[in-house]
Parts: C-alpha cells; sequence; structure tokens
C-alpha cells in the first residue's frame, strides 16, 4: 500500500526523495574519498603527530586536493551518476577515477619523498581495495533505494522528418522504460493547442530536425513551464556554443566565439602530443616491434604503408599504418585490431606533428576533397589536427550516421581547450578498458 502512495502521489514527492538520496550518496562518496586519501598519504609519509596543528593541515590539504583529483575523473567518467546508469558500469568508472586519482598522489609522494624506492606500492593496492569496496558497497545501497522510488520521466518526442523513429525505438528498449516514459510523439505540422497540451503533460522534450521557428517557439512555451528540452543541433548552433554577452551603445549583444581558442592552447597541446606520443610509444615498443613483423610475415607487405589524408587547414599528411592489417582477415589481425594495437602508428603522426592525439579523425585525400566539394560544412573540421581519438570516435556508434559524426567533429573544434582534451582521452581509455573487457 505504502508503494502504491509513493508512485501516485504525483511527481513532486518520489523526485524530492531521489534528489535527496543523490546529495547524500555524493556526500558519503567525498566523505570516503577525503578518509581514505588522508589514510593513504598517513601510512606512506609516516608523519610525526607531534608537530600538531601543521600536520593536521598538511593532511587537510592533502584530503581536498585529491578530492577534487577524484571529482574531475569521477565527473569524465560519470562514476557517481546513480540516475541512469547501471551498478556494474558505476564501479568500472569508479574502479578507473580512483586508479587514476591514486597515480597522482603517488606522483605527489614521489615529489615529497624524492624517491620511490620508500614509497610502498603494497600501500596503494590496499588503499585503493578499500576505495573500491567500500564505494561499490555505498553504491549498491544507493542505487537500491534510488530504485524504489524510480518514477519514469514522461517524454514528448516532437519530429520534422522520420530520423526520430530510430530515437524512439531506443526509448522503447526494456533497459530504458524505468528511466523514461513515452507519453506523445507528434509531428511539428500537429495543431499547436495539441502540442502545449502534450507540453504540459511532459517532462523532457525533444526535439528531433524540427524547423528553427517551431523550435524557438517550444523552447520559450516548454522553458515557462520549466521542462527540459533537448533538440538536434544545426552547425550555427554547435558554433555558437561559445558566447560572451556585451553592451554596445546600450543594447545588448551576444558575441559568438565560434573556433576562437584561448591563446595557450596551440602549445600546451603540442606539448602534451610529444611527451605522451614519446611515453606510449616507448612503453608499447616491444609490441609495436612484435605486431609489425608478425604482420608482415603474414601479409608479404612492407612494415609500414602511408596514406595521404588531410589535417588542420586542409594539408596533406601521410598518415601511417600496419601494411595490410586493416584487411587482414587472419585471426592475429582480428585480435589486433579488436585490442587496438594497429592505432600504434598513428603516434608517429602525432610525434612528427602532423596528427594529434585529440582530433577529428583522419580521412584520405580523396574522399576529404570529395566532401569539401559537396559538404559546405565540412570544411569546419579542418580547423583542428586529425586525432587519434576524438568525440566522434568516442560517442559515436558503429551505425551512426556521416551527419552525426561530422557534427560531433564540429563540437570538438568549437570546444577545443585542455580540460575537452584530457575528458575526451581519459573517456577513450575507458571505452577501450571495455572494449578489451568485453571481448
Amino acid at each position: 500500500m505504502g508503494k502504491n502512495n509513493v508512485t501516485q502521489t504525483g511527481v513532486g514527492y518520489p523526485y524530492e526523495i531521489r534528489s535527496t538520496l543523490r546529495i547524500i550518496y555524493l556526500i558519503l562518496t567525498f566523505i570516503i574519498v577525503f578518509l581514505t586519501a588522508i589514510f593513504l598519504w598517513y601510512i606512506n609519509v609516516r608523519i610525526d603527530w607531534r608537530r600538531g596543528s601543521e600536520i593536521s593541515a598538511t593532511l587537510f590539504v592533502e584530503g581536498i586536493i585529491y578530492s577534487l583529483t577524484y571529482g574531475f575523473f569521477s565527473g569524465v567518467y560519470g562514476a557517481n551518476q546513480i540516475e541512469g546508469k547501471r551498478f556494474s558500469d558505476l564501479v568500472f568508472s569508479q574502479m578507473l577515477a580512483y586508479a587514476l586519482s591514486d597515480i597522482c598522489l603517488y606522483g605527489a609522494a614521489f615529489v615529497w619523498f624524492h624517491n620511490f624506492s620508500e614509497i610502498y606500492i603494497s600501500r596503494f593496492a590496499l588503499v585503493y581495495l578499500i576505495q573500491v569496496l567500500l564505494s561499490a558497497g555505498l553504491t549498491y545501497l544507493f542505487c537500491k533505494l534510488y530504485k524504489r522510488f524510480a518514477v519514469p520521466r514522461k517524454v514528448l518526442v516532437i519530429y520534422g522528418d522520420d530520423s526520430y523513429k530510430d530515437f524512439v525505438n531506443i526509448l522503447k528498449k526494456s533497459k530504458w522504460k524505468q528511466h523514461y516514459c513515452l507519453e506523445s510523439c507528434l509531428p511539428q505540422t500537429a495543431d499547436w493547442q495539441d502540442i502545449r497540451e502534450a507540453l504540459g503533460f511532459s517532462q523532457e522534450v525533444y526535439l528531433c530536425h524540427v524547423e528553427r521557428d517551431f523550435r524557438e517557439k517550444v523552447v520559450v512555451q516548454g522553458s515557462i513551464g520549466h521542462r527540459r528540452i533537448f533538440f538536434t543541433p544545426e552547425v550555427s548552433d554547435i558554433l555558437s556554443l561559445k558566447t560572451r554577452t556585451s553592451v554596445t551603445f546600450g543594447i545588448p549583444f551576444i558575441e559568438v566565439k565560434g573556433l576562437e581558442t584561448e591563446w595557450y592552447y596551440g602549445f600546451a597541446k603540442r606539448a602534451f602530443d610529444l611527451v605522451a606520443s614519446a611515453v606510449v610509444l616507448l612503453t608499447f615498443s616491444p609490441a609495436f616491434l612484435i605486431v609489425g613483423l608478425i604482420n608482415q610475415c603474414i601479409c608479404r607487405q612492407g612494415f609500414l604503408s602511408r596514406t595521404k589524408c588531410l589535417t588542420k587547414g586542409g594539408y596533406v599528411f601521410h598518415l601511417f599504418q600496419f601494411a595490410g592489417l586493416a584487411d587482414n582477415p587472419t585471426a592475429f589481425g582480428k585480435g589486433v585490431r579488436r585490442v587496438r594495437l594497429d592505432r600504434l602508428p598513428e603516434f608517429l603522426c602525432s610525434l612528427k606533428g602532423t596528427m594529434s592525439i585529440v582530433g577529428p579523425s583522419p580521412v584520405d585525400r580523396e574522399t576529404a576533397w570529395s566532401y569539401i566539394d559537396t559538404v559546405p560544412d565540412y570544411r569546419i573540421r579542418h580547423n583542428a589536427k586529425a586525432g587519434i581519438t576524438g568525440y566522434a570516435q568516442v560517442c559515436c556508434s558503429k551505425d551512426a550516421s556521416f551527419e552525426d559524426r561530422l557534427k560531433m567533429d564540429i563540437v570538438y573544434c568549437s570546444q577545443m581547450s585542455i580540460y575537452t582534451d584530457l575528458r575526451i582521452i581519459f573517456y577513450s581509455i575507458k571505452r577501450w578498458v571495455e572494449k578489451v573487457k568485453k571481448d
């Protein structure tokens, strides 16, 4: 009887409880993070407590810095999003966030000691296990509580073409039914009064390829009712993501910064590419040689092949790849591609400076030129160097359309920053580990 009361008293009551649960969960999570960080630092640094308040301040500052570091990585991986994610995905994301945060703390400990021999890996491993177990237990408990008060969000879909069908089919899948309830699906040509009524019964509105004037009308109407509104963007919308408000002669204007980046971004990105590429090539040099030699024996071709592709500014560069590996049908070829070791030669391009770690995926010269001639917006993606990983590579599925991939590349070009690059890199690591684990 109590459960029925919860679900029938309206949207407000269960949603307030879920919001409270989210806040409590985040507070408890960061208490665990803060305390385990202090404990890890204490057992490694061997603090003399006779120094009193100075030591307490050191531990407090270290705990705060570690918590901020974990907050960054957990934000990248969505490690604390108990709404809409499976328990196993949350735990895996937390494991990655803790691992990367502990690595940062390990580097800080080295700076403290100036000697790796005085840092105990076993203690880091022990505390890492404690962190994962405590967070997993807390996450399991709150996932159960959160599911107890689950109320599917009422969704309205308004469409301008048939592309909405794929989106609706995803909403109808069983794993999303506890999060979304498709209330209505209307064409943009429907009577406005019917659309207004549907807005009144919905909590989230998805506009799929509707006309701009109609979209603005729905956005205004939906915002009045505090509805969450999502729409498929045009290229001009993407380029308008970075704006700045100014007042000229008493008139408010919005300045579109477009593809503008910070003055230091180019230098910092190139320095990172050099260091990261060198580290990857040195670390995986045995795998690089073994894969190349075995592939050369199987395919009877050269060690590396060179493909002419376009990069920033439309310049042509040679993309290095293992010769013939992309078409190698053997178990060896499939295994190498599955774990992404076929991408290792691309780090030579990044080291050389013709590519970057993060950027739009490289496209061969002839194909790129044909797109430039037929797709006006395609030139925008050449405002960034071709990259080994990027927004389109990690966010789009294999079945994603050319238009969706192009829009994700343009999103990256409009949001290029050190923070964006780091998010993409760490998310790429997660996707790679998940892929290896799945296969």
